[in-house]
């Protein structure tokens, strides 16, 4: 982890779960690590870290096995855009990678993760300026 005030970056404790292909942000004073690669494939897991402790603990899992999803930290909630998950097709029941696009809330007086919008157009992207959850939208050329 960076410290800008230092200049120095500083080692934390490892994962419990290591993994790649991540959504990462800081929420709340502690690091939030969603979904990713595993060495046995994509998790649905969610680890938080406690930088006062040097600490990753299980938290609530995400709905469904990811990579590559956005995270951003807004108004109290986390939101989870976007990413890779394995689907069938609509000619095979075989899984394939799939661009997924929605969006979903973590609401922490509930404790879940809820869908909060089904589709935004295509390869999204995530960015919190003032206080404004912003996704980039491309259509497909």
């Amino acid at each position: 982890m960076y410290n800008p005030t230092k200049f120095e970056w500083k080692d934390l404790a490892p994962l419990n779960t290591g993994r790649a292909l991540f959504g990462v942000t800081i929420h709340d004073d502690q690091i939030y690590v969603v979904t990713g690669v595993t060495d046995s494939g994509l998790t649905s897991s969610v680890e938080v870290y406690d930088i006062a402790t040097n600490k990753w603990s299980e938290f609530t899992e995400f709905p469904q096995e990811r990579s590559s999803l956005n995270l951003v930290s807004m108004g109290g909630f986390l939101y989870a855009i976007g990413g890779f998950a394995m689907m069938p097709t609509e000619t095979s029941e075989e899984p394939v990678p799939t661009e997924m696009t929605d969006i979903w809330r973590y609401d922490e007086s509930e404790q879940s993760w809820t869908g909060i919008l089904r589709e935004i157009r295509y390869a999204e992207g995530a960015s919190i300026l003032s206080a404004q959850l912003n996704t980039l939208r491309l259509k497909k050329l």
